[in-house]
């Protein structure tokens, strides 16, 4: 039919589409003057070729309606240890935004002065690359393959892999350099990001993700092919997380037990981290948590702010000259 398979029409009706998700869209693509729109829904979705005779393409079923398709994500302690996960089957345009609050709910946050009266935020990674890759993985996988898009996060490391091998002629080694050509195997959904605003250019998000990296040298990325999922890597450098760790345990009390030791390290990576994570994680009881996680309060060692829910630790460390930190 020379067209990408996300503009094939299915055997559906309109009802099965979010209405309030499809305003929602337009009025985002509208607002960036990217394309000329009317006032009617329909024309519009006409238009962009996500309705065809009265039908939905596949895309519009992606963007807008209940697609069978699925975001499957993790909080990995070890390869083998599964601390958190949740499986996403939203509309992708709703489907985004949930994968990226999961992300940022475990990677760590941390915050710099430059001599301005407001702190800075320093995440882990940085948003926009997540966000990009995010974008690449559902607009660039291979909808013919049923199987879900699985995003693993790790203490040190996220691995995001796609079902569909890099379409058309691009090599791994193409995707590292600047003057790619990209071929897109989803039109529709690439258009409809790019009008959208969330993407910038046909053909540049691993130009873009390079250029954001430049101001993160400890976060790295590597793309890579592994059976028939394209597969990419996004690593915080080792050598400085192992730096900050040891830092830490330097000025911890010597009259410390092991265990209180790993619960303060772990709370500093993770704020808002739970008893039942700190049980996993570190492979005792709940009670045996509370119990030093009492004792460590009461030692001025460590603050809870907020809720159960939602809240999160504090780590407060006595120096040698009697400062806090």
């Amino acid at each position: 039919m020379n067209i990408s398979y996300d503009a094939y029409p299915l055997n559906e009706n309109l009802a099965s589409l979010d209405r309030s998700l499809m305003n929602k869209f337009i009025k985002k693509a509208a607002s960036t003057g990217r394309v000329h729109l009317q006032d009617d829904l329909m024309t519009n979705l006409t238009k962009l070729k996500m309705i065809q005779n009265g039908r939905p393409a596949l895309a519009a079923m992606l963007l807008f309606g209940n697609h069978g398709y699925s975001i499957h994500m993790g909080r990995f302690k070890a390869a083998d240890t599964i601390i958190d996960d949740i499986l996403i089957k939203e509309p992708l345009v709703i489907a985004l935004d949930e994968a990226m609050l999961f992300i940022k709910k475990h990677i760590n946050l941390s915050y710099e002065f430059d001599g301005s009266l407001q702190r800075k935020e320093r995440w882990q990674y940085p948003l926009e690359v997540i966000r990009e890759l995010l974008l690449n993985a559902v607009v660039h996988r291979d909808y013919k393959n049923t199987s879900d898009i699985v995003i693993k996060i790790f203490d040190d490391r996220i691995i995001f892999s796609n079902p569909g091998n890099i379409y058309g002629s691009l090599t791994i080694e193409d995707l590292k350099r600047d003057d790619y050509v990209s071929s897109i195997r989803n039109k529709l959904l690439a258009e409809a990001y790019y009008l959208t605003g969330d993407i910038e250019k046909y053909g540049t998000g691993y130009v873009r993700i390079r250029s954001i990296l430049k101001y993160f040298p400890e976060a790295l990325f590597n793309p890579s092919e592994i059976g028939d999922f394209f597969q990419v890597e996004l690593t915080a450098s080792s050598t400085k997380i192992e730096r900050l760790h040891e830092k830490l345990h330097e000025k911890l009390h010597e009259n410390l037990s092991e265990l209180q030791k790993n619960i303060i390290v772990s709370m500093s990576k993770d704020p808002k981290i739970t008893h039942t994570q700190l049980s996993a994680i570190l492979g005792k009881s709940r009670e045996a948590i509370r119990k030093n996680i009492n004792k460590l309060k009461k030692m001025g060692i460590i603050r809870r702010f907020g809720p159960d829910k939602g809240g999160c630790w504090q780590v407060t460390l006595q120096e040698n000259n009697g400062k806090k930190q």
